[in-house]
């Protein structure tokens, strides 16, 4: 077995923390969250570009937006791995540095840090030994069953959690093994989706969510009759499965 890696302790240095906001409605960060960027010296934003503006920075409670404590940091949406660690590599330097001159320093995720978050990407690599603190959010998949007012398990039903629509052959193991099935990222293939479920009569027990938390939020229930051609599909797309095949636990 190959030796851990053993990183430098910084005596003296600041505290990062990565935060999960929640969905994009403000209202609902913890307020461990929100003692915790009101002490923060300095708060990060991840952002796609240069220019964009902060989408995780305007869910912040107004009191917590309207100061200077915040710091756009680039994370390119990439097919490129070295693009990619370049930046990761880049941000986690700038990020040590505010933690040498003992800063504390929240970096800000949508939903729950745990889930496909930016922060977990960056934190192999800051090259010392830093105090780290993690604060979990709600994720969207959990408002989004909030909202419906539909539980995703109950009794011994499981819930698969994917990043995007997985390869066609595992399909049909996933409806058959899963009661629940989420899926972000769901916009591109979602006329693959729609037609796979349709084929499994599914899609009365499906819903599209768009934006989720946002002032611009979308959920869509009446998955047979969504017209594609007329929709723009965001990013922030959320697709639900409820398996109609649940055989014990909460019935609709």
């Amino acid at each position: 077995m190959g030796q851990k890696e053993v990183k430098e302790v910084i005596p003296m240095a600041g505290k990062l923390v990565g935060i999960g906001l929640g969905p994009g409605n403000g209202d609902m960060l913890t307020g461990v969250g929100k003692t915790t960027l009101n002490s923060a010296d300095r708060i990060i934003t991840p952002v796609a570009k240069k220019e964009a503006d902060s989408r995780v920075e305007k869910c912040c409670p107004p009191e917590i937006s309207n100061n200077n404590k915040f710091s756009k940091m680039v994370f390119p949406m990439s097919k490129s791995k070295k693009i990619m660690a370049e930046a990761w590599q880049n941000n986690a330097a700038e990020i040590e540095n505010y933690l040498k001159k003992d800063e504390d320093v929240a970096f800000l995720t949508l939903g729950e840090p745990s889930l496909y978050s930016t922060f977990y990407y960056l934190k192999p690599y800051l090259k010392a030994d830093y105090e780290i603190e993690v604060i979990p959010g709600i994720s969207c998949w959990q408002y989004l069953s909030s909202k419906l007012k539909i539980p995703l398990t109950a009794g011994e039903e499981s819930l698969a959690i994917l990043p995007k629509w997985p390869a066609e052959e595992k399909v049909d193991f996933l409806l058959n093994n899963f009661t629940s099935i989420v899926v972000f990222k769901a916009g591109p293939d979602f006329n693959f989706w729609q037609q796979k479920l349709r084929q499994e009569k599914l899609l009365a027990n499906s819903y599209l969510a768009c934006n989720l938390g946002f002032p611009e939020e979308k959920i869509y229930s009446d998955l047979e009759q969504l017209n594609l051609k007329a929709l723009e599909l965001p990013y922030l797309t959320l697709l639900l499965i409820v398996n109609k095949r649940r055989k014990r636990g909460y019935q609709r």
